[in-house]
């Protein structure tokens, strides 16, 4: 059996074990829903009238009533107080959180949160990598992420930063150091827990800290960096959660890196309490090739080699969120290549732990 059609098969099968809980939730949800659905009453009730009950002072219509959180333009206030490091998992927010899995450096969550991710990648390289002279290899990264929610809607982020162990099958061009270092900002600019609804919005800045080569060629620390604005967003129904993520990495020097476009879908089931089966899609379309290298491979989310000829690459990842306590969640995830052009990647395997406050 060809390869393309091991791809094709493996993700028809995962995603096959997803649609069928989602449709199962829908219409459950459908269900609930017309229960809980009555008549109307004939006559508004005085309180949506504008007159007061008795001993109560009066009231305007259109106004709030008491007890009912007052609105805002992206949702009902929560009652969360700022400062208190929630964000969009404090009093009266969203009270489900699976991020993302696969592509840390650039999938990024539109929940604002504060939270550790250690993060631990095993990255196997093709043997067809068309550089010279290397035949396949692999790569060790160790990670740390941190986020912290400075308001309901307003989240900082350290999304990259790391040690990266490069073992290539050529004597002479292993190297191991540390990455980039990535830095931002996210504001959620819509948030509606009842609805399970979230967009945000986000920019970070990837500075070129790292010193990791290979053999001659930076594949960290060189350039002056990159800017990546990105939207993502998520819609949560029954036990299904469904997140979405559209962004841009602009290399600031033309010359020495490559900018793309990335995309990220990611779907996720509670099929027991705290087991979250997940299915995600990743892809990278180059937008203003580097002139650095004459490489046919830029490096996806881990490194850039400023190539002349990069391609178009999309990932699938299927692997499971398990919830460990409270504020515990660990994931592992397998991804692969669907595309026949593989760029760096093989295969690769990722856990992590998010460690949540």
């Amino acid at each position: 059996m060809s390869r393309p059609t091991v791809r094709l098969l493996t993700v028809l099968l995962f995603v096959s074990l997803w649609v069928v809980p989602y449709v199962t939730a829908q219409e459950d949800g459908l269900q609930v829903s017309q229960k809980e659905s009555g008549p109307r009453p004939l006559r508004p009730s005085p309180s949506s009238s504008g007159m007061s009950q008795p001993g109560q002072p009066p009231t305007q219509p259109g106004m709030p009533q008491s007890g009912q959180p007052p609105y805002t333009m992206g949702g009902p206030q929560t009652g969360q107080q700022d400062g208190d490091f929630q964000g969009s998992l404090g009093k009266g927010g969203h009270k489900r959180y699976v991020p993302s899995l696969s592509n840390p450096f650039v999938n990024e969550t539109p929940y604002i949160t504060t939270e550790i991710r250690p993060i631990y990648m095993y990255h196997n390289l093709p043997d067809n990598i068309p550089a010279a002279g290397v035949r396949g290899g692999n790569i060790n990264l160790w990670a740390v992420q941190l986020r912290v929610a400075l308001s309901q809607r307003f989240g900082f982020i350290l999304n990259k930063s790391g040690w990266a162990d490069v073992n290539l099958n050529v004597p002479g061009m292993d190297d191991d150091a540390f990455t980039n270092l990535g830095f931002g900002f996210k504001y959620a600019l819509v948030d509606e827990p009842r609805q399970g609804s979230l967009i945000t919005a986000g920019l970070t800045y990837e500075a070129p800290s790292g010193g990791l080569k290979a053999g001659g060629t930076w594949l960290q620390g060189n350039g002056e960096g990159f800017l990546s604005p990105f939207f993502t967003a998520l819609e949560t129904t029954n036990k299904v959660s469904v997140q979405a993520l559209f962004g841009a990495k602009f290399a600031l020097d033309r010359d020495a890196n490559t900018s793309f476009f990335h995309y990220a879908l990611h779907m996720d089931y509670e099929m027991v309490p705290g087991f979250f089966p997940l299915v995600e899609f990743n892809g990278f379309i180059p937008i203003d090739e580097g002139n650095r290298t004459p490489y046919a491979f830029e490096g996806l989310d881990l490194f850039s080699t400023g190539a002349e000829n990069p391609a178009s690459v999309i990932t699938f990842a299927a692997g499971s969120r398990f919830k460990l306590g409270k504020n515990l969640l660990a994931g592992v995830a397998y991804e692969i290549p669907l595309t026949d052009d593989e760029d760096i990647l093989d295969w690769r395997l990722t856990a992590d732990l998010v460690i949540r406050y």
